[in-house]
């Protein structure tokens, strides 16, 4: 849903430069303006425009990256949402029965699935409680009678063959900015706000090439327990990462969920803007983000 990446790497190479440069000199990191546009041309420490105080001696030491429609490109799907998910529900449901006899057809059970997905979801609140997908095929489950005792869904789940949905993929730049990240020492990590958890998505990363590039930090809000923007799951990626707030960036496509969020723990927020990105002030709470078209 998002424009090619290339600014990004040239992004990268500024940013590092930047804090590189700076790090003798005191400054407030947190007043460092950094434009990503398709020609990156500048970044400018910008006195007294924010109000914010930060660590002088503080550098860029992490970037962290939201994963759909930021580092995954889900515009290119080729097939309908339902029609997929009718697809690998059923699939599920047969893998799993496959040992057991079952007290319920296939469509009960995506039936019994869906309401349970948006139960889970509405269930969230404002305390912003993560679904969890494998809590929910234990509902439905139990739900139509199944003797979930004989059915270790996780362990047999872990050796089910997922399939990609058709036409999804990474950002052709991607792969292009996360060497240039890696070669500047920044350390990068992965934040989603799914409700599957990491191990499940971690199977779309490694088709996509990506995984390995996040083998340090990979966080799926059905692991924490908490959605993007609660503060919990930004500070779990910057523990995993060893990095303060003041020393980190995180680049997200929606305002409220990852500028917002990443802005509350007293990080910088970069915007992915895209055709389908809702306006970067939706919560009056983003100011001072940057946006990019591009991450590479």
């Amino acid at each position: 849903m998002f424009a090619p990446l290339r600014p990004i790497a040239q992004a990268v190479t500024l940013y590092a430069t930047v804090f590189q440069k700076l790090q003798p000199v005191h400054y407030n990191p947190t007043l460092l303006e950094i434009r990503l546009h398709t020609e990156i041309s500048r970044a400018t420490v910008a006195d007294h425009e924010c109000g914010h105080e930060g660590d002088a001696n503080s550098m860029l030491k992490a970037i962290i990256f939201d994963m759909d429609d930021t580092l995954i490109d889900w515009s290119q799907r080729t097939q309908n949402w339902q029609e997929y998910e009718n697809n690998y529900l059923t699939r599920v449901f047969e893998y799993l029965m496959s040992k057991i006899e079952s007290p319920a057809t296939v469509d009960e059970f995506i039936v019994a699935v869906r309401q349970h997905t948006e139960k889970a979801w509405l269930a969230s609140g404002p305390e912003l409680h993560a679904p969890n997908f494998l809590a929910i095929l234990e509902q439905a489950f139990a739900s139509l009678g199944v003797n979930l005792k004989r059915l270790d869904i996780e362990t047999r789940l872990r050796n089910f063959d997922w399939e990609l949905s058709p036409g999804v993929g990474a950002y052709p730049d991607v792969e292009e900015l996360l060497p240039v990240l890696v070669s500047h020492n920044i350390k990068i990590g992965m934040i989603t706000n799914a409700h599957y958890p990491m191990w499940m998505r971690d199977r779309e990363l490694q088709a996509y090439g990506l995984l390995a590039h996040f083998a340090d930090c990979r966080l799926s809000s059905a692991d924490v327990g908490f959605l993007k923007p609660h503060p919990a799951i930004f500070k779990a990626a910057l523990d995993c990462l060893g990095a303060r707030p003041d020393e980190a960036i995180f680049i997200g496509d929606n305002p409220e969920a990852d500028i917002a969020g990443a802005q509350a723990v007293g990080m910088r927020g970069v915007l992915r803007v895209g055709p389908n990105a809702p306006p970067l002030d939706i919560t009056g709470e983003t100011h001072g983000a940057a946006t990019t078209h591009s991450i590479s």
